[in-house]
């Protein structure tokens, strides 16, 4: 049961890590108040978008030379709203900037 102060919190979380997705997966199940969708495959996530969750977060480098810069231009170009974090093991500044210059 969700606190009175709580709200339901939709988030989908892209990323080519089997083992990272096993670990978010295992803690989210427990929080009641976010509901949460995994993905692997960035087409199935790309399927899924819509305007009904609220938080994005993927890895920055998905395998295949796709980036988190090619999954925002998807984002943006289906006109969803939506807060995006991008996680990476390997930032550099040049990146930082320029995903944040992107919105």
């Amino acid at each position: 049961m969700m606190e009175p102060n709580q709200i339901n919190i939709a988030l989908f979380v892209l990323d080519d890590d089997i083992a990272f997705l096993t670990y978010i997966d295992s803690i989210f199940r427990e929080k009641k108040y976010i509901n949460f969708k995994l993905f692997t495959v960035l087409d199935e996530f790309l399927a899924a978008l819509s305007n009904n969750f609220h938080i994005c977060v993927i890895d920055h480098f998905l395998g295949c030379g796709i980036t988190s810069y090619d999954v925002i231009d998807c984002i943006q170009a289906k006109d969803i709203n939506c807060y995006t974090i991008v996680m990476s093991a390997h930032a550099d500044v040049d990146m930082i900037v320029k995903l944040l210059n992107k919105g």
